[in-house]
């Protein structure tokens, strides 16, 4: 408006001109479509540069790294799920890694399309069955899965007896209706069946950003390697110290993580924690075992990747 005020008088003042009036007019409009656009870009450039904004990207690189080969990642909703698709389709990172999304497997297209698609995801449903689905009636059970023989976990024994390096037959855990007192939801039954198709073949893991209501009661199952959870056959194995290490100081990205300068959207914003999570719950099993070097490692590796704001 203020610029076609100004337009206005300057008609008005240049009218009995002739061929001036035009000049001039000319002049202004052009002067106007340079100086506003310039003075936004002067005043707001540094403020919304996104060239060294790498958090979404190293977020989902870092969640990727911390699979195992052929891997099933379970993943929340879409701030943990397309920084995934981008680095595996864009980036070729971790193609072996089959990103499950458990809001979009309440879908049925969804499942379909994961079962059916180059990956395979390990469902023993027909297409008609998935296309028929609907919520479960269910009721709090207990649901048992068996162990094979064969498989190999790595596990840490400074705090376990021998007795318990044995790998038990099933594993048992409690599932809890999850819609309303009455229902299972379309994710949750899915899951099981992925859980009891897949055997033990594929490791599973759990994105550090899904909610523990979609955990179906495996939780204390849980090991955090990184930034994710793996599914494993004992209870309460909450860390491997080393495989945590290793992810956190050899393998994950924090470019540009400690650029106060930045200015980072919400749901960016709500992706940083995670880092703290993961780094205090390394911190914490090391000062509990009394390991006073791992301690000083840990904070001298902390201070290095992470912004002054997630250590206060």
């Amino acid at each position: 408006m203020g610029i076609f005020l100004i337009l206005r008088l300057l008609i008005l003042v240049t009218k009995k001109i002739g061929f001036i009036k035009d000049l001039v007019y000319s002049v202004f409009s052009i002067g106007f479509l340079i100086l506003i656009p310039g003075n936004m870009f002067i005043l707001n450039s540094k403020e919304n540069n996104l060239s060294k904004m790498y958090i979404a990207e190293d977020f989902g690189h870092n969640i990727l790294t911390t699979c195992e080969k052929n891997a099933i990642l379970f993943t929340n909703g879409d701030n943990d799920t397309v920084p995934l698709w981008f680095n595996q389709i864009v980036k070729n990172v971790r193609q072996d890694v089959t990103v499950v999304n458990l809001s979009l497997l309440n879908a049925p297209w969804y499942i379909l399309h994961l079962k059916n698609g180059p990956k395979k995801l390990p469902v023993n449903f027909t297409d008609e069955q998935i296309n028929t689905i609907s919520f479960i009636p269910w009721k709090k059970k207990n649901v048992t899965l068996d162990v094979p023989e064969s498989l190999s976990v790595v596990i840490d024994t400074t705090n376990i007896e021998e007795k318990e390096f044995q790998l038990p037959e099933k594993i048992n855990f409690t599932v809890e209706p999850t819609l309303g007192d009455r229902f299972l939801r379309i994710q949750d039954y899915i899951l099981l069946n992925i859980l009891n198709t897949n055997k033990w073949k594929k490791p599973i893991y759990f994105s550090v950003t899904v909610r523990e209501k979609n955990f179906i009661g495996l939780k204390q199952y849980f090991r955090l390697d990184g930034f994710a959870y793996k599914l494993i056959p004992f209870k309460n194995m909450f860390i491997n110290p080393d495989i945590l290490e290793t992810n956190l100081i050899k393998k994950f990205r924090y470019r540009h993580l400690k650029d106060e300068s930045l200015r980072y959207c919400k749901a960016t914003e709500s992706m940083i924690p995670n880092y703290r999570f993961v780094w205090i719950k390394l911190l914490d099993y090391y000062s509990k075992n009394n390991m006073d070097v791992k301690v000083n490692l840990i904070l001298d590796a902390i201070s290095k990747v992470l912004p002054q704001r997630l250590l206060r």
